[in-house]
């Protein structure tokens, strides 16, 4: 005959009436191409329209920043989500550039950077 005494602290396993555990997505699958970012993109543009740099240095990113946005929504639009690596390195150098002269410009790239980032991109 089986001993029938409980260990203490251990209560009997209950498989009548448990759902099963639904697996974890996976991370990637999670991720949204986020419908945000065009319009994102479209407040950064007009940040950068009202910033007027006094150097032809920030002059010159600025005009190549307004052309990548434009290249990345043309691309956006057809379902290219990938932006090219100069666009974000452009993105990085403007952050760098402006982070003193440009305060308000600054805060606007580095949220693009980080809605780019947390799509994935």
């Amino acid at each position: 005959m089986k001993d029938s005494k409980k260990k203490p602290g251990k209560s009997p396993k209950k498989d009548a009436g448990t759902a099963p555990r639904k697996a974890r997505p996976d991370k990637k699958q999670t991720r949204k191409k986020s419908p945000r970012i065009p319009s994102m993109l479209g407040k950064l543009q007009d940040q950068i329209d009202q910033t007027l740099s006094e150097d032809e240095k920030g002059r010159a990113l600025l005009r190549d920043l307004t052309s990548d946005i434009r290249e990345y929504l043309e691309g956006f639009a057809k379902g290219q989500r990938q932006p090219k690596e100069s666009f974000l390195q452009r993105l990085r150098d403007a952050i760098d550039y402006f982070a003193v002269t440009h305060p308000t410009l600054t805060f606007a790239l580095s949220y693009a950077m980080t809605i780019l980032s947390t799509a994935g991109i």
